[in-house]
């Protein structure tokens, strides 16, 4: 064959070749360009769901949870302020035996229950909206939720607060109070009874039934917490709803001759509810990650909770009269650890 027609056949084969190999290369290319296209079209449908999920989500969250916490804040200002105030009242000298305000003044003692439980029940109706809701959704939100769950275990957990369930908290052991209500003084007469013998603390059943009284519903079913006129009839002999008059008869014993002093488990727990309340209270906003609150809100605090008199200031010093807000810090840090600011 001559070398010139075997050139063009050569040519016109590797012309084929390539033609054919364009071809596939085109409709290989086109394949993939169409799945590709037909992939982020179902990414952007999934990233559009999930935005149009996360924003009807959200706005659920806030509608269902804004109004109670933000009656919730309202209620832990007046919480934060009877707790200083108990302690401004014992520097006074008006919880003292036979003058105490807490005893003779029947008002003065029915606030103070309604001041420290009515913000439990306000937490009872939060925690069951999100029952159905995702707080993960907002940070804010879950961390005033990790609040109100260390909020409500305090007075349970007197024993912890006092030292004795290490598993829990782990106070060093110079903050340790032998606390024993439950040994053999509890078969002793009340007014044998000492400062660490004397129940200082709320059984959770105790604590959940009064914090339910205090849940009332209107006419469309939804939930709200009991106006402090309502609790006040309730607690009335023979006072309605019966519920709340029984709740809290049995819880008549907490501030029974109660002084800081005197009662020292309780003032504990009472302490440490004002550091939870007053970051429930100052701020939506949970704490960045190795920032630590609670420092601040002790020393912001501490004024507010020195419950020496002219007289105790002499005997008592001032170190050993904040070491119930050493305890409480150490309290609420140990319980909100596992949280942390953009893990929720």
């Amino acid at each position: 064959m001559e070398p010139e027609v075997l050139g063009a056949m050569i040519a016109a084969c590797a012309s084929f070749v390539i033609a054919v190999g364009s071809l596939g290369a085109s409709r290989w290319s086109q394949g993939r360009v169409t799945r590709l296209e037909a992939e982020l079209a179902e990414r952007a449908a999934v990233r559009n769901a999930r935005i149009e999920y996360e924003f009807e989500a959200r706005k659920r969250l806030y509608e269902e949870c804004g109004p109670i916490l933000f009656h919730l804040s309202e209620l832990a200002e007046r919480a934060t302020d009877r707790i200083s105030g108990l302690a401004r009242r014992g520097a006074e000298g008006r919880l003292d035996a036979g003058w105490s305000w807490l005893d003779q003044n029947q008002y003065y003692r029915e606030s103070t229950y309604y001041r420290l439980f009515a913000p439990l029940a306000a937490g009872l109706i939060f925690r069951r909206k999100l029952t159905h809701l995702n707080t993960s959704l907002d940070e804010n939100i879950h961390w005033q939720y990790t609040l109100v769950k260390v909020l409500e275990d305090t007075f349970v957990n007197a024993f912890d607060i006092a030292g004795q369930d290490s598993w829990r908290v782990t106070l060093p052991r110079e903050l340790w109070i032998d606390y024993d209500p439950n040994g053999t003084a509890k078969d002793q007469p009340r007014e044998e009874r000492t400062a660490t013998t004397w129940p200082q603390g709320v059984a959770r059943g105790r604590l959940e039934n009064a914090a339910e009284s205090l849940v009332v519903h209107d006419e469309k079913g939804r939930a709200a917490i009991m106006s402090f006129h309502s609790f006040q009839m309730a607690l009335a002999e023979g006072g309605e709803p019966e519920r709340t008059h029984q709740a809290f008869k049995v819880l008549d014993y907490l501030f029974d001759d109660f002084r800081p002093h005197h009662r020292p488990v309780l003032w504990r727990v009472l302490v440490t509810q004002f550091l939870i309340y007053r970051a429930l209270e100052t701020s939506m906003k949970p704490p960045e990650r190795g920032e630590d609150p609670w420092a601040a809100l002790a020393a912001e605090g501490w004024p507010r909770l020195d419950y020496r008199s002219a007289e105790q200031k002499a005997a008592v010093s001032e170190e050993e009269a904040q070491t119930p807000l050493r305890v409480a810090q150490h309290y609420v840090r140990a319980r909100t650890a596992g949280f942390r600011s953009g893990a929720a």
